[in-house]
C-alpha cells in the first residue's frame, strides 16, 4: 500500500493523502488499517477538525456496518452538512436499519439542511421496507425538488416501488425517465422477477436490447434465472448467444452457473451438462445446479452419477446438494444409497436442518422404510406443516392409512395447523376408503375450524368418494353446484361409476362434458363406457 511507503519514509502526510487511504480501506475491506489510520488522524490536532477528512471517516464506518462508530465521528463533527448526512443515512439504509434511516432525513430537516439527489436515493432504499404512504410521501417531496427525472434518483424509485410490489408504479416511474442505463433496467427486471413476473421480465430484457442497452452481469443472472423458471429455453438460448458476445461474461462462474440451472429446469440436461463440462474451474453451486436438473427431470441415476463424480473431488456437498442426491434416491428407491447419504448427512452435523430432515423423511417413505422415517422425524427440532404433510403422506403411501389420523390429531395438538395439502391427502384417504363420515368430518373442520376454503381438488375428493359409493346423483350434483368447471379428473371418477353401476344415459351426458373440457383426454375417457 502506497500509504506505508510515504509512512515509512516520516514524510508528514497531508489530508488529501489521508482521505485517499480511507477510501482505499473501504474499496479492499480493510476495517483495521481504517482503524488505525483514524487513530493517526485523532493524534494530529491539525487534522482533529477537519470536515473533508470527518466526512470520509463517517462513510467509511458507516460502509464497513460499523454504525456507532460513524455515528460517534459524525457527532464530533464542528458542523454537519448535507456530505455528512447522507453518508450516515446511507449507512443506516444499507444495513437495514430503516427507521433510523428515516429519523436520520427528520433530523437533517430539522437542522435546515436540504436533501440532495444522493440523499434521496439512499433514503429510498429504506423506504422500499416500509409502508406504501411513506413511499408516496417520499415520492412526492422529490417531485416538488425536482429530482423525479434524475436517472440516479429514478432507479432508486424504481427499486422501491418494486420491493413494495407496485410494478405498475415502477414502470410508471420508469417510462418518465428520459435517459437510461443498464442499472435502471437492471431494477426493473429483478423487480419483475422477484415478484414472479418472469414473463414480464424477459420482455423487458428484450427491449432493453433493442434500445442499445448492454446488459451487465446481473442483468443476464436475472434473464437466465427468469428463463429457468418458466421453462422458456427458446429465450434462454437467445440470452446464450448474447452471452457469448461478451466472452468476459462467459468466464464469470456465477454466469456459467445460472446457465447451468437455467438449461436444467428447461429440460435440457444435456446442454447443462455441456456448460459445466466447459468451466475450467467448479464450485458447489455448479454441481448442485446440474444434479437438481437432472432429478427434476428424472434422471435420477444420472443425478447420483454426478454426485459420485463430486465426492472424488475437492468440492464438498453443501445442504442443497444432499438435499437433491436425496430425491434421487427417493425417486430411484435406492434406500442402501440414501442410508449411506444419511450417515454422511450426520457426521457433518446436517441432520437438525429443516429441508435436509424434510428431505431424509421423504427419501425413507419412497422407500418403504416408515420406522427410519418417523425415527429422522422425531429428531428434527422445528417439525413445520411441510413436513408433517410428508410423514401423513407416507404412510398412505405405504399402506398405513389407520395411523395418519393419530398423527393429522398429533399435528394439531403440537400447535401446527393442516392447510390444503394436509386436507387434500386427508379428504382422499377417506375417500380411497369408503369413509363418509370422517370425510364429512374432515370437510366441515376444513372449513369451519382451519379455515380453508375448499378447493377444486378437496371438490375432487368428494365426487370421488360419492361416485365410489353409488351415489351417483348425489356426486353429479356436487360437480354441478360447485363453484369450479368439473375437469378431467371429475369426469373419470362419473363415468367409472357410471359404467360399474350400468348408468349409460347419466354416463353420456358426463362423456359429452369431458368432450366440451378437452377433446384429446375425453377420447381416452371413452373407454369406461365401451
Amino acid at each position: 500500500m502506497h500509504y506505508d511507503k510515504l509512512h515509512n519514509t516520516g514524510i508528514s502526510l497531508n489530508a488529501v493523502t489521508y482521505i485517499c487511504s480511507l477510501k482505499a480501506c473501504v474499496s479492499v475491506g480493510a476495517v483495521e488499517r481504517g482503524r488505525k489510520i483514524h487513530a493517526e488522524i485523532f493524534s494530529n490536532p491539525l487534522l482533529q477538525d477537519d470536515l473533508v477528512i470527518g466526512n470520509t471517516l463517517v462513510d467509511m464506518y458507516a460502509k464497513f456496518g460499523l454504525l456507532a462508530e460513524a455515528r460517534e465521528v459524525f457527532d464530533m463533527l464542528p458542523f454537519q452538512t448535507v456530505i455528512s448526512w447522507t453518508a450516515l443515512l446511507a449507512g443506516y439504509a444499507k444495513f437495514g436499519y430503516n427507521e433510523e434511516a428515516m429519523h436520520c432525513l427528520q433530523k437533517m430537516k430539522h437542522a435546515g439542511i436540504a436533501p440532495n439527489k444522493i440523499t434521496y436515493a439512499c433514503i429510498l432504499r429504506a423506504c422500499g421496507n416500509t409502508d406504501a404512504m411513506e413511499s408516496y410521501r417520499l415520492h412526492g417531496e422529490i417531485i416538488r425538488q425536482g429530482f423525479e427525472h434524475d436517472l440516479t434518483v429514478g432507479s432508486a424509485l424504481v427499486d422501491m416501488y418494486s420491493k413494495c410490489g407496485q410494478l405498475d408504479k415502477a414502470r410508471q416511474v420508469f417510462d418518465q425517465i428520459p435517459s437510461s442505463s443498464v442499472v435502471l433496467w437492471t431494477t426493473l427486471i429483478s423487480g419483475y422477477l422477484k415478484h414472479k413476473n418472469c414473463k414480464e421480465a424477459l420482455v423487458c430484457f428484450g427491449s432493453m436490447l433493442q434500445y442499445g442497452v448492454t446488459p451487465n452481469a446481473i442483468t443476464f443472472l436475472c434473464g437466465l434465472k427468469a428463463c429457468g423458471s418458466i421453462g422458456a429455453l427458446d429465450k434462454g438460448q437467445e440470452i446464450y448467444i448474447e452471452l457469448a458476445r461478451t466472452e468476459h461474461f462467459m468466464k464469470q462462474l456465477p454466469i456459467a452457473n445460472a446457465l447451468i440451472a437455467m438449461y436444467a429446469k428447461c429440460g435440457s440436461p444435456i446442454k447443462a451438462q455441456e456448460v459445466f463440462d466447459n468451466l475450467p474451474l467448479r464450485d458447489v453451486i455448479s454441481w448442485t445446479a446440474l444434479i437438481s436438473g437432472y432429478v427434476q427431470h428424472d434422471h435420477g441415476q444420472e443425478a447420483l452419477e454426478c454426485f459420485a463424480l463430486m465426492e472424488g473431488t475437492s468440492c464438498s456437498p453443501n445442504a442443497a446438494t444432499y438435499v437433491c442426491a436425496l430425491q434421487a434416491c427417493g425417486k430411484l428407491g435406492a434406500l442402501v444409497k440414501g442410508q449411506c447419504l444419511h450417515v454422511d448427512v450426520s457426521q457433518k452435523g446436517l441432520e437438525t436442518n429443516l429441508f435436509l430432515g424434510s428431505s431424509l423423511v421423504d427419501m425413507y417413505l419412497r422407500c418403504g422404510a416408515v420406522i427410519e422415517a418417523e425415527d429422522v422425524f422425531k429428531k428434527l427440532p422445528v417439525k413445520d406443516e411441510g413436513l408433517w404433510n410428508a410423514l401423513i403422506a407416507g404412510y398412505v403411501q405405504n399402506g398405513e392409512s389407520k395411523i395418519v389420523f393419530s398423527l393429522f390429531d398429533k399435528m394439531i395438538k403440537e400447535g401446527r395447523q393442516p392447510d390444503f395439502i394436509t386436507f387434500m391427502i386427508m379428504l382422499k384417504t377417506c375417500s380411497q376408503a369408503g369413509l363418509v363420515d370422517k370425510f364429512e368430518t374432515l370437510f366441515e373442520a376444513m372449513i369451519e375450524i382451519h379455515g380453508v376454503a375448499p378447493s377444486l381438488e378437496h371438490h375432487h375428493c368428494m365426487i370421488d368418494l360419492l361416485c365410489r359409493m353409488g351415489e351417483l346423483i348425489e356426486a353429479l350434483t356436487i360437480a354441478e353446484k360447485m363453484p369450479f368447471e368439473p375437469n378431467i379428473v371429475a369426469c373419470h371418477s362419473l363415468l367409472s361409476a357410471c359404467q360399474k353401476l350400468g348408468s349409460t344415459n347419466l354416463g353420456t351426458c358426463v362423456f359429452d362434458h369431458a368432450m366440451k373440457l378437452n377433446k384429446k383426454n375425453a377420447a381416452v375417457l371413452f373407454c369406461p363406457l365401451a
